[in-house]
C-alpha cells in the first residue's frame, strides 16, 4: 500500500486505539477517493465511515507516507471518544483536531 500511495501522491496517517482505526488520506481528489473505496471494499475492514471530506490548502501529513500511531500516549482518552463518534456521529472536525493533537504530542 505504501508503494502505491507514493506512486499516486497519497500521504496521511493511520491511528489505532480503543478498538478503532482512524485514517487520514491526503492527495489528489481522485486518488484519495479511489483509495477509500478500495478500503471499504476490502472484507477485512468493517464499519467504515467517512467522517470528513474536505479540500484543503495544505496537507497535515505531507512528510508521512502513511504514518502509524498507536493511541498509547497521554491523548489515549481523547481517542477513546472515536467509539462514540463511530456509533453516534459527531462533528466532522473532531477527528481532524484529534489527529493534530496526536502528532504534536
Amino acid at each position: 500500500a505504501r508503494a502505491f500511495n507514493a506512486e499516486v501522491g497519497i500521504t496521511g496517517l493511520l491511528l489505532h486505539g480503543a478498538g478503532c482505526f482512524l485514517q487520514v488520506l491526503e492527495g489528489p481528489e481522485h486518488a484519495t477517493l479511489a483509495c477509500y473505496l478500495k478500503i471499504t471494499a476490502d472484507l477485512r475492514h468493517t464499519d467504515c465511515r467517512l467522517l470528513s471530506l474536505a479540500l484543503v490548502q495544505r496537507r497535515l501529513f505531507n512528510d508521512w507516507s502513511m504514518g502509524l500511531l498507536d493511541a498509547t500516549s497521554g491523548w489515549k482518552a481523547d481517542f477513546g471518544r472515536l467509539g462514540a463518534l463511530r456509533c453516534h456521529g459527531g462533528a466532522a472536525s473532531e477527528p481532524v483536531e484529534l489527529l493534530k493533537r496526536a502528532v504534536q504530542d
